[in-house]
């Protein structure tokens, strides 16, 4: 049992800055969420399309980044806009 008191500023804006490898997943519940597996996994997937198509265009060796990078910004506005006792419901 966690008892540690989340804070729903620091989850937001870990969300907004460090989403696209998932640091605000680890924060909010612990290292072993899948979700925040998968970010951290879109950093390792652009090294393998990088080196499988180095002649592919750079937007494309990048998209799994991308892809979690806009995730992570979607999940810094679900957390920030959540209410206030959702989110001590959710995660207090």
């Amino acid at each position: 049992m966690n008892l540690a008191h989340k804070n729903k500023t620091l989850a937001t804006l870990l969300a907004f800055v460090l989403g696209g490898v998932g640091v605000h997943r680890y924060y909010l519940r612990g290292t072993n969420d899948p979700w925040g597996w998968l970010h951290a996994a879109s950093v390792p997937a652009v090294g393998l399309v990088m080196a499988a198509a180095p002649q592919a265009n750079i937007y494309f060796q990048l998209l799994p980044l991308i892809l979690s990078i806009l995730t992570g910004f979607l999940e810094a506005l679900v957390l920030g806009l959540m209410p206030d006792d959702k989110w001590d419901a959710t995660f207090n």
